[in-house]
């Protein structure tokens, strides 16, 4: 039996929303089902979607509501740096919630974290579900140094319940949160996996990141 159960999970509305369910996020969830055929695809939301699009994906999700916030995300914290001010300024704060949440579901139930802006083109190796947990290097970011290390992207992970690698995370997570972009998330997975290599497999730029954020990467 494999390791990691095939079960998605997605997280979303973890604001009020003023706009009815999007076509790409419909999208996101209808290729998921076709492509990967999981066994369930779970909805963590703390306001549920509306609209056409949701109502045609509704009943091939799981939905689970959201309550109170993870531990470890502290929103005072953006107030210390003028990244942080930034972020809560522009209302990306959620994204950096579902960034605790991610891990929090991960750890509990095991299975298979997405972004809601994931396209599903190709089916998952089977071999990954075998793993303890799988995750897909990034290009490599520049701190605050400017020198650039090594991270991994937490748009797509899968992981087992109870994961050493998520269970390290997390509490890296919960202990660096400062209120920037990535240094919880991305650049404090990559710290972990430099700490425990052997708790995690991590695949090349090329599995889940091959096209760059970038002009180039948008025109391939």
């Amino acid at each position: 039996m494999p390791r990691i159960p095939r079960e998605f999970h997605f997280v979303f509305g973890l604001r009020p929303q003023p706009a009815p369910f999007h076509l790409a996020h419909f999208l996101c969830l209808e290729s998921c089902r076709r492509v990967n055929r999981p066994a369930a695809i779970h909805v963590h939301c703390r306001h549920r979607p509306f609209g056409p699009w949701w109502e045609r994906i509704a009943p091939h999700v799981v939905v689970h509501t959201v309550g109170g916030t993870p531990r470890g995300y502290v929103p005072a914290r953006y107030a210390d740096s003028a990244e942080g001010r930034l972020i809560a300024a522009a209302g990306y704060d959620y994204a950096h919630e579902a960034d605790f949440l991610r891990l929090d579901i991960l750890h509990r139930h095991g299975g298979v974290y997405a972004d809601m802006d994931t396209l599903f083109v190709r089916q998952h190796p089977a071999r990954w579900y075998d793993r303890e947990c799988v995750i897909g290097e990034e290009a490599a970011a520049p701190g605050r140094d400017g020198i650039a290390r090594p991270s991994l992207c937490n748009a797509l992970v899968l992981a087992a319940r109870g994961s050493r690698f998520i269970a390290r995370w997390r509490d890296e997570a919960r202990a660096t949160f400062d209120g920037t972009w990535s240094n919880h998330s991305c650049a404090a997975a990559a710290r972990v996996w430099g700490c425990d290599p052997a708790a995690v497999d991590v695949l090349p730029p090329q599995a889940f990141y091959r096209h760059a954020p970038t002009r180039a990467g948008i025109d391939a």
